[in-house]
């Protein structure tokens, strides 16, 4: 993910009145694919073993302070959210709140933390 740095900073400042899931949907860059020189080194997935197989590996690289979740197979979070490759959302009580750009280069990381900021303020604890 794009502005992991941030990601985590985001998770340390709004932790307490937001939880934070990252759902891996597939491998943008897969190196039998569109890969690109320099990220990481990970076949297209063939199955759901794979994709489990991958989000470690990447939990091994980058480690979260939240929980990952895989997409299955089928790629139903991929296609309810057009998530493919990147994409930020906030969701309140069941709904969309926020649906941020396609990442890397359309999603902007300080919209999530300008809407968390306001919510945050607008519902002190």
């Amino acid at each position: 993910m794009a502005g992991l740095a941030k990601y985590r900073q985001l998770i340390k400042e709004f932790g307490a009145v937001a939880d934070f899931l990252v759902v891996y949907i597939e491998e943008a860059h897969p190196t039998d694919g569109f890969y690109i020189a320099g990220t990481v080194d990970i076949p297209s997935h063939r199955n759901v073993k794979d994709r489990l197989a991958a989000a470690r590996y990447l939990l091994e690289l980058e480690p979260l302070n939240c929980p990952v979740v895989v997409d299955s197979e089928e790629g139903p979070a991929r296609e309810l959210y057009t998530a493919m490759p990147e994409r930020l959302f906030i969701i309140l009580e069941g709904h969309i709140v926020f649906h941020g750009g396609p990442g890397p280069l359309q999603y902007k990381m300080e919209e999530v933390e300008q809407w968390l900021a306001v919510w945050k303020n607008s519902h002190p604890q």
